[in-house]
Order: structure tokens, then sequence, then C-alpha cells
């Protein structure tokens, strides 16, 4: 049996180097093949353009909500909605406005079928969010 093995021995290398190397492949690059965006990421990348001084954050949502035609889901105990805020965005995706806006906050945001839902980072906890 040892013999038989001993003789078979570079045979069986070869079919594995022949079969790995294709496996290797396939598997490297199905994944760029399935990395497509998601619908929602193109609501992220909607360009708007606002100049807002000293206003409060809620108001300030409610009119990045008109600008980019989408709708916010947040609880204003979350998100700091007295808070006076300002922000300036010339032709800038909506993603990068958000982020400029909510960062300091430590809040996140995340598309959710046609809403965006505005969220303290870190884990989301059950009854959290307050449709607004």
């Amino acid at each position: 049996m040892e013999k038989l093995l001993h003789v078979h021995r570079p045979i069986i290398l070869f079919i594995m180097r022949v079969a790995v190397i294709p496996l290797i492949t396939i598997v490297a690059f199905s994944g760029v093949a399935l990395a497509i965006e998601s619908p929602g990421q193109e609501v992220l990348k909607r360009k708007i353009s606002l100049e807002a001084e000293n206003q409060e954050m809620g108001g300030l949502l409610n009119r990045i909500e008109e600008l980019a035609g989408i709708k916010f889901v947040y609880s204003p105990q979350i998100i700091p909605v007295q808070e006076r805020v300002s922000l300036r965005a010339q032709n800038d995706r909506l993603g990068d406005v958000l982020s400029k806006l909510l960062t300091p906050y430590q809040a996140i945001f995340e598309v959710v079928g046609n809403q965006i839902v505005l969220r303290k980072a870190g884990p989301c906890i059950p009854g959290e969010l307050i449709l607004q």
C-alpha cells in the first residue's frame, strides 16, 4: 500500500495543483463579481447644496429631506434636534453631508428602504427609533 502511494504521489500532487489554482481564482474573483451596490447607496450619492448658520439640527434635517427627496427616521432623544449647528455644502454627496453633520455627535446613518435611519454609533437598541 505504501509503495502504491509513493508511485502515485507525483500524479496526486499534479492533480491537486491543477484543481487548487483554478478554485482559488474562482473564489477570489467571485467576491468581486458579487460586490454590487445596493439600491440604497444611490440615495447617498445625490448631490445637494445648502448653507446653514447657527440653525437647529431638526430644522436642518428637514431642509435636507426636502433637498434630497428623502425621509429621516430618528429619535429626538438620540439626535440632538435642538442643538444649533452650522453647515455648508456645495454640490456635495448626501452621504458626505450627513457624515459631516452627524460625526461630532457620534451618530451614524443607514439607508433602509426609502428612508435614512439616524442613530447613535454602536449596537442598535430595540425600541430606540421613533418615526419622525
